[in-house]
């Protein structure tokens, strides 16, 4: 029998204590054994209030020999310095999206990473969606047809909050709602499409986190021609889903209901096809997106299994929404 993975925290915010850790907790896979944050007393308390007993810590330090690896769940400004003491401490990594604020932190995390041949993988949770996966692998094989164009949005007014207040400050957390929502989708867009031709983008922020803004994407290489448009808001309150028109029809993909892939032919308009593998789901539908997340990063660190987002992979996420930022022009309008 395997002995359990040995499974350090870093930061005891808001993301730990609703998600990192009850997934932690809930794997049989994983011990927790050490909780680092400089404010001590608030991950003893978040510690004592599940009825565990790791090292409680301010200091990275104090860890090593402890963990076999840590999901490192800070401000994103945080990411890159922090990520690279666990690597050259022998430790793996899974960070909390994104892979880091700016393309040259996430590139010396992707560098470090290679040169001690440690695992650094990024947490976007999203991937572990059968829906995700099923629609990449269609659309790969042609199965929806010649892509036209594609909507995504989502909007909530208000939104989420952590403790330390990080993204307030666009240099902790490196941009407002594409980094802080829009990152997820981002990272989805890049795993079915590629990275893409030509961009533009617009928000309404006066020097601080934009609220909203609006991404448009051009794929006109590597036998692709069509265009796309994200709409992300943190004030209005938007549908989220994403549709794409092809020559064949429209497919439908609802973030709030599970495992929902519709796909509208134009041959028949009165038809909705509500696509699922033959073969079951592929993750377990007992297990929360970061309990599936967190042991997909064991088994990696472990050898069975490839990461579900490399280090590689998050830091074109980095570059693309970099990239984006790069070519901002003011919001003509803002949603209503």
């Amino acid at each position: 029998m395997n002995s359990l993975f040995r499974l350090g925290i870093i930061g005891t915010g808001q993301i730990t204590m609703q998600s990192h850790l009850p997934a932690a907790l809930a794997s049989t896979k994983i011990i927790v054994t050490a909780l680092v944050d400089p404010q001590v007393e608030r991950a003893q308390k978040l510690a004592d209030s599940y009825g565990i007993k790791p090292t409680v810590t301010g200091h990275l330090e104090e860890v090593w020999g402890q963990v076999d690896g840590v999901v490192i769940a800070t401000p994103n400004h945080t990411h890159r310095d922090i990520a690279i003491a666990c690597v050259k401490a022998g430790v793996h990594c899974l960070i909390e999206k994104p892979l880091a604020s700016t393309v040259a932190e996430g590139e010396d995390i992707v560098h470090v990473a290679k040169e001690h041949n440690i695992l650094v993988t990024v947490g976007y949770t999203t991937r572990f969606k059968d829906e995700v996966v099923l629609f990449h692998d269609l659309f790969k094989s042609g199965y929806f047809g010649i892509a036209r164009c594609f909507v995504y949005q989502f909007g909530t007014v208000g939104g989420w909050a952590p403790l330390s207040a990080y993204n307030l400050d666009r240099k902790r957390s490196g941009g407002g709602v594409l980094v802080v929502t829009g990152s997820h989708f981002i990272d989805r867009m890049l795993y079915w499409f590629g990275y893409p031709d030509q961009y533009a983008f617009e928000d309404d922020s006066l020097g601080g986190p934009e609220a909203n803004c609006v991404a448009r994407v051009t794929y006109s290489s590597g036998g692709y021609n069509f265009e796309g448009t994200i709409r992300l808001s943190k004030t209005v309150a938007m549908q989220p889903g994403f549709v794409m028109e092809t020559d064949q029809g429209r497919l439908v993909f609802s973030e709030k209901v599970p495992l929902f892939l519709g796909f509208r032919p134009f041959s028949q308009p009165s038809l909705q096809t509500i696509l699922r593998s033959r073969q079951g789901p592929v993750f377990s539908q007992q297990k929360s997106p970061f309990q599936l997340q967190l042991e997909n990063f064991v088994e990696a660190c472990q050898g069975r299994e490839q990461p579900m987002v490399s280090a590689e992979q998050g830091l074109e996420s980095v570059r693309l929404i970099n990239a984006l930022y790069s070519c901002r022009t003011a919001m003509k309008e803002v949603y209503s």
